[in-house]
Parts: structure tokens; sequence; C-alpha cells
């Protein structure tokens, strides 16, 4: 192998800023210096640092549109660290690269939003003072407020206001995609996904599914949901995950609604955050979001059985499966309503979903760290995982 020119027939293309894919197709795949598995933002971002650095870049996704699974269906929620006060190490990190991706990203952030956060009365995790101890030692703005403006009286011991922002999913790919649009070092690979993979003491050889082949001496595995599905196929053990089939409902907020964020700390709670630039805020609670919940080495879930195109090997994007489970979005509505005052109301209209992956470890605290894992060096295959946007500036270093 040793990294020469392919001889199989493979497909590559081009990307517009909207995300339409054209596939062009030639003989012979050269070698690349660099694949990347997943077209996420931490894939899209990969291939930025790497081709910045004027690597040859193969990017490699099973969706015909990048950033459309877990990228796109979470909170868009730009964290600065409050969501995590069991885990001071998970806020720093967040925090640390907030002010680059905001800046960076600035047109695609709503700041206009006011973030409520509120520590429940009754089963809380952490108390209020604790909450507000923990927002000074890290370092992130808190300013203490009266509850009985968002909130029914004796449900929450106190509220907080707080300097979080929303992210524009739709309008950050946007970007990525202009900004790599010229890129001539980048090739696409999308609706296609990795089959087989061989090696030799220099390089990987990827065999993907439409019948093209790619060789590179380092592979980056930025696949999320799918992280333990590309280690299987190199061979290498599974990392400690458990996976988790989410739902988040979409809804049109009330006029009282639609300038917040509002989440309600920490235990079997909700927050409820302005979805991108849709007009809509996405409901999202911790008691059944979760669907299901998979403890193997792959995701394995019931819906599976209905659907021929996904399995514990390759999952099929369960943005647009059918065989979806029925919406929890009434049981999520009705826990806000038991919090929320009256005209703070929030009317369902649509949900997505994605499986998230969660280290094991992260039960105890309810950490989310950023991931950077090295499988082997040579040829180098390296696992990124993270479920926090602004932590693609860890790749940064990769180059």
């Amino acid at each position: 192998m040793h990294c020469v020119q392919s001889q199989s027939p493979g497909s590559s293309g081009a990307i517009s800023s909207a995300g339409e894919f054209s596939p062009v197709t030639f003989e012979d795949v050269a070698r690349v210096d660099q694949i990347v598995l997943g077209a996420g933002l931490f894939g899209l971002a990969a291939a930025d640092f790497a081709t910045g650095s004027g690597l040859r870049v193969a990017i490699v996704d099973p969706d015909p549109v990048p950033l459309s699974r877990a990228s796109f269906a979470n909170q868009a929620r730009l964290h600065l660290g409050y969501h995590y006060p069991r885990s001071v190490g998970t806020a720093l990190q967040a925090l640390h690269y907030h002010k680059r991706f905001a800046t960076e990203f600035a047109t695609h952030i709503n700041n206009q939003l006011t973030k409520i956060y509120a520590v429940a009365r009754y089963e809380s995790h952490t108390s209020a003072q604790g909450f507000e101890a923990f927002c000074n030692n890290v370092g992130i703005p808190i300013t203490v407020a009266d509850p009985d403006e968002w909130f029914q009286a004796g449900t929450v011991e106190q509220a907080f206001i707080c300097a979080e922002s929303a992210f524009d999913a739709r309008g950050i790919r946007a970007e990525m995609l202009e900004r790599l649009s010229d890129r001539d070092r980048l090739s696409w690979h999308l609706g296609t996904r990795l089959e087989r993979v061989e090696r030799d003491e220099d390089c990987f050889e990827l065999r993907l599914t439409d019948g093209s082949v790619l060789s590179a001496p380092r592979v980056l595995n930025a696949t999320y949901a799918s992280i333990n599905q590309v280690v299987d196929l190199f061979g290498f053990e599974p990392l400690p995950i458990t996976y988790e089939l989410c739902e988040l409902v979409l809804g049109r907020p009330s006029d009282a609604l639609a300038p917040y964020g509002i989440t309600v700390m920490d235990g079997p709670f909700f927050s409820v955050m302005p979805f991108g630039s849709t007009g809509l805020h996405s409901l999202s609670a911790v008691d059944y979001t979760p669907h299901h919940r998979s403890d193997g080495p792959l995701p394995s879930f019931p819906c599976q059985a209905h659907h021929p195109s996904c399995s514990p090997q390759a999952l099929a994007n369960c943005g647009t499966c059918p065989h979806r489970p029925p919406t929890l979005s009434t049981e999520m509505d009705q826990l806000m309503r038991r919090f929320l005052r009256r005209e703070l109301r929030l009317e369902p209209m649509r949900s997505v979903l994605a499986v998230r992956p969660v280290l094991r470890i992260s039960s105890v605290d309810d950490s989310r760290p950023t991931l950077v894992y090295q499988h082997s060096k040579k040829p180098e295959l390296i696992s990124v995982l993270s479920g926090k946007i602004n932590t693609i500036y860890d790749l940064e270093s990769l180059w």
C-alpha cells in the first residue's frame, strides 16, 4: 500500500455554502495527508485547520448535507459554564474558548436573549448558594433576580440572570462551507460511509460504500455518535460510552417567553432556549429527552429493528427516520408548566432527534469533557468527542 495512489474508482465533489453536493467521478484516488470522518462542526473545523496548514484533506460523511445530525439537533446553547455546577473542569473548558468562538461567529450568535438560570426548591443537586458560589469561583457573571417574574410561587429557590447566548447552527454551517468552498486541497465524499479499513506501516486505506478508496497517514474520527463504530472498523478498543437517543421539542413561544432562555437546575428539570434563527424555542427535559439508553460498545436501540439501514454498526440519521419513537412533548410541556408563570408558554410544533454519546465517567458529576484520543501513532488514528460546540479549537493543536 505505502500510501500510494489508489487504483480503485472513487468519487469526490464540490459543495456550496447551502450544503449542496455536486459529485465528480474520477478513475484514481490520490493519497491525501488526512482523512476526516464526520462533517459535523468538529469535522468541518478539522478540515479548515488542516487545509489552512497546507494539507490535502478528504472529508467523509454518510449524509448528503454537512452538519445534519447532532451539531444541528441540540439546544444551540453557547456554553459559558453555567450548566455544569458539579464539574468545574467542564465549566472552565467551555469558558476558555467562549470569547473566541463568539467573536469568530458573531453574526450567528444570539446575544439579545435574557438567560435565566434557576435552582429548583426541591430535588436539586445543588443549592442557590452553591450555584452562586460556583459561578463566582469560575468567574462567570451572575445577577440575583426576583424569581416571581418568571416562576410560580414556591417552585424555585432562587433565580439568576446569566450571560449565556444561543447560536444558529445553520448560519454557522453556511459560513464554514463558504470558508471551505475555495480550498482546492479539500475533497468531499458525502452520502457515503466507511465500509472497510486496511493498513500497513505507513497509512490507512479506507474503502467507502460508494466504491471510493482513500489512503492517508492520518485519520481523524469526528463522527460523534458513530465514534465507536469507526473505532471498531479500525480494530481498536471501543471508548467507554453510553448512548442516548434524544428528542428535542421545537415550539412557538408566547410573546412573554420569546425574549428568554430559561434553565431550571440541577436535577430532573427542563431547559427552554431560542433555536437559531427559526423563531422557535427548543425544549428539553432531563427525564424525557433521552428516550432510550444503550450501554454496549455500539449504539443499539429498539427502533433499529424497524429500519433496515440503521444498526449498531451503522447509524442512520434519526432526524429523518420514519421509525422514531413517539414524542414526549406533552410530558416535557407539562413539566415546564409546573414551574413557569401562565403567560410563559410554548406551543409544541415538531421534534428533532439525534443520538448523543456520553462518557460513562460523566455519570458521576455530570461532566462533559472534550476527549481527543490517539488510538495509534503510525499510521495515526485520532478520535474526538465533545458536546460543546465552542471547544472545536481543541483540534487546532493537531496541526
